[in-house]
């Protein structure tokens, strides 16, 4: 759409290739939906999951009612037949001291999250208890505890969320043993034994052992076990049964054994990720066993994979249990993104009769960012099944691959696919480069803003989406384009045209007007970009000036504080500007480099401009196909894409956890900034939490930041900032490659201004009246 724009993505995107030693491809994984077969069988008849995920309420929220602004940390994350329990221990400032730890725990019934406090004393069946130790679960999900007497002696309680329920009897040796152990883990069978299980070794090595010590229902040692293997917990059929254990076994394969008898149910099954998996029985009696990529259910006949993960939208960073409900569904819970999720499983023998209609997303360089969007509208949207189309190769570049051409190739692809009346449902604005000539061929589909909610979103950022005075296309991010200077040398000003800026520099002390910036880019982002200055280019009446006088003194300012060649190296104090003209600003975290730069003596004022603060925000769009097939679909992503929600998760996800992950070379785009007002000011208040982060606690109870924190100011200057940018202009863009052309004589020293300036003044006024 706007060539700085295409020189932002093809430069500075695509060179965020990093080679890492990490073999876990995420980045890879995440492109697309995975196309798969009929299940994968070993003598099981077919059986369907249906998964649905649980609205889970704000966790923080509800610590912080409680907590204010004291540090915290979660720990003991599990799922438990009612929902999710994670441990809360809140620390003194200096985070030397435990002054307080909650049980948290989500019930799905009430849809609310409970704090129990374990430090606290209370009163059961007539006897005085000074708190709560640890919690643990059955292999039925009930929720088991140790409670504390005022005397000092251990019992064993049974826990809900209105807090302990059941004493079941003294503990004392159970709790002293594993406190023993140090790293221990408990588990009641479903006829009430306990299992007390420490495994030794490494996950899959040679040797590895599990030591395993069996209590009976009246807390008395009735035993203990070492089996080969690595145990990753206990599964169990019925309370007549005895239970078996899964992990890895002596021979670094997975499997399912009988506890002390060495008696397999089942290796396998094959694709099982050994060293991380969970596994249950649900309510209707299948064995399930589930690592980060797919779900399986065995039995003793073989064993099936259900579904996989990512064609639900689930790309699990990690998970932490699986448990039946007591609502007769199985709970899955793990974390995704950052966030708990946790999801139910329903168990059929009968094909689901709904089938999601696909909605198709062409984009020509991935965004782990987008894809996480599109991840999470699959998981929530019973509907509609979105699916990112890009380039052969796309999501994992080297260095040797020629990105461009496959690029280039597949625009042409799309473009051959639209005007046989095919093609994807939506179109990035990567694979559009001009909208106008989509929009004159009919490719594109007008749409009715008022669906978008548009006074929720940054008014000059959606204006990106017009073309020709209709919205066709969704902004979903953006950049800034700008320039700063010291407040010192523009004293008094609020706004300033381009003979002002001139006037002022060479009033000043400055060599340069900009680091890196060429005498061409000078004349086009500092002059031309300003299309309410009349003096270079009326752009409403078709008119060009550049011969006049305006221009040519705008010529010979540029020729003389370029800040390129000879003058790139200069100190910043030589510089008279700060501009964002080559790379934009994309993340927050940049504005402390600006006022680091400027030693904190900031002004921001942008470009010169007539009318208004000349601060251009370059935002990356999505446009609906006039030939989908699946119009409604595509326009209810786009409305879930620039929702509060789904914004704020857009705009803070971690990018270079991606490329971290990715493996390899990762190449790609990290989320700009969120169109949503309400997202912006959760991504500022997330970056305010990162700065807690940032630095270390010094002997006098200090905290020392490593980098400065934000300050009022700059926040202030950024919001400021952001309400009065407005789009770039259309009308200069597709100018600027003949301004380059035209000028590069002139800056060379082979031809006068005057000359410059007549040659091109002619091919201008000959593009403005073939654009009449």
């Amino acid at each position: 759409m706007h060539n700085i724009k295409k020189i932002w993505k093809s430069v500075i995107e695509l060179i965020c290739v990093i080679l890492l030693l990490s073999a876990c491809n995420r980045g890879e994984q995440r492109q697309g939906q995975v196309n798969e077969s009929e299940p994968a069988q070993s003598g099981v008849q077919h059986v369907y999951c249906l998964v649905e995920e649980y609205e889970l309420p704000d966790w923080e929220a509800s610590v912080r009612q409680l907590v204010g602004d004291a540090n915290f940390t979660i720990q003991d994350v599990m799922v438990y037949n009612n929902g999710a329990l994670q441990w809360v221990v809140v620390f003194n400032d200096t985070m030397d001291t435990v002054t307080e730890a909650y049980i948290q725990l989500l019930s799905v019934e009430t849809k609310e999250w409970k704090l129990i406090p374990t430090r606290s004393g209370f009163e059961k069946d007539g006897t005085s208890y000074s708190g709560i130790g640890a919690v643990f679960t059955s292999l039925e999900g009930d929720l088991y505890c140790f409670v504390h007497t005022e005397d000092g002696e251990t019992k064993l309680a049974t826990l809900d969320t209105e807090g302990v329920c059941e004493i079941l009897g003294d503990a004392d040796e159970l709790e002293s043993y594993l406190q023993q152990l140090g790293n221990g883990h408990i588990l009641v069978d479903l006829s009430g034994k306990i299992y007390v299980y420490q495994n030794a070794g490494y996950p899959g090595a040679n040797g590895t052992t599990a030591s395993v010590t069996v209590y009976d229902e009246s807390l008395q040692r009735e035993g203990a076990e070492t089996i080969s293997g690595w145990m990753h917990g206990m599964v169990q059929a019925e309370a007549d049964t005895e239970p078996y254990w899964y992990g890895i076994d002596d021979n670094g394969q997975t499997g399912v054994y009988q506890l002390f008898d060495d008696k397999a149910l089942m290796s396998g099954p094959e694709g099982l990720a050994a060293r991380e998996y969970i596994a249950s029985y649900t309510p209707d009696g299948y064995l399930c066993l589930s690592d980060a990529s797919a779900l399986w259910v065995v039995s003793e006949t073989g064993y099936q994979r259900v579904l996989s993960w990512q064609e639900k939208g689930y790309y699990w960073d990690g998970l932490y249990g699986m448990t039946s409900g007591t609502d007769g569904t199985t709970y899955l819970l793990g974390d995704l993104d950052g966030k708990r999720i946790l999801v139910s499983l329903t168990f059929t023998k009968e094909k689901p009769a709904i089938e999601k209609q696909e909605v198709v997303i062409a984009l020509a360089t991935q965004n782990t960012a987008l894809n996480d969007v599109v991840a999470e509208f699959n998981r929530k949207n019973n509907k509609y099944m979105v699916r990112v189309m890009l380039p052969e190769g796309a999501e994992n570049h080297t260095l040797s691959d020629n990105i461009f051409e496959r690029q280039a190739e597949f625009r042409d692809k799309i473009k051959l696919e639209l005007s046989a009346g095919r093609g994807p449902d939506i179109l990035g604005d990567d694979v559009v480069l001009n909208p106008e000539d989509f929009v004159n061929n009919g490719y594109l589909e007008m749409l009715q803003i008022q669906q978008f909610y548009p006074e929720q979103q940054l008014g000059a950022v959606f204006e990106s989406g017009l073309i020709e005075n209709e919205y066709y296309g969704i902004p979903y991010d953006f950049t800034l384009d700008f320039a700063a200077y010291r407040s010192e040398d523009m004293e008094g000003l609020t706004r300033l045209t381009m003979e002002e800026l001139m006037e002022w520099v060479r009033q000043s002390d400055a060599k340069a007007l900009q680091k890196d910036l060429s005498g061409k880019e000078i004349v086009v982002n500092y002059a031309l970009s300003d299309d309410t200055n009349t003096d270079y280019i009326d752009w409403e009446n078709k008119v060009s000036h550049l011969t006049e006088e305006p221009f040519l003194r705008v010529l010979e300012f540029a020729k003389e504080y370029a800040g390129d060649g000879a003058k790139k190296d200069l100190s910043q104090n030589e510089y008279f500007a700060i501009g964002y003209t080559t790379i934009p600003m994309y993340e927050l975290r940049e504005l402390k480099d600006l006022y680091d730069e400027l030693e904190g003596d900031v002004q921001v004022l942008g470009y010169p401009r007539k009318e208004g603060m000349g601060c251009y925000v370059n935002a990356r769009v999505l446009y609906v196909s006039s030939q989908s097939e699946s119009k409604e679909g595509a326009m209810e992503f786009l409305k879930y894409f620039i929702s509060e929600q789904a914004q704020t998760n857009y705009a803070t996800h971690d990018f270079f956890k991606d490329v971290s992950n990715s493996g390899g070379f990762f190449t790609g785009s990290p989320a700009h900034f969120p169109v949503n007002r309400i997202a912006l000011e959760a991504l500022i208040q997330h970056e305010i939490k990162r700065d807690k982060k940032n630095g270390y606690e010094a002997g006098d109870g200090t905290f020392v930041y490593i980098v400065p924190p934000y300050t009022d100011e700059q926040l202030e200057a950024f919001r400021l900032l952001i309400e009065n940018a407005k789009p770039i202009s259309r009308d200069v863009d597709p100018i600027r490659g003949i301004v380059y052309e035209e000028l590069e004589p002139y800056f060379k020293g082979n031809v006068s201004a005057e000359q410059a300036a007549e040659k091109l003044d002619n091919r201008i006024q000959l593009f403005l009246d073939e654009s009449s």
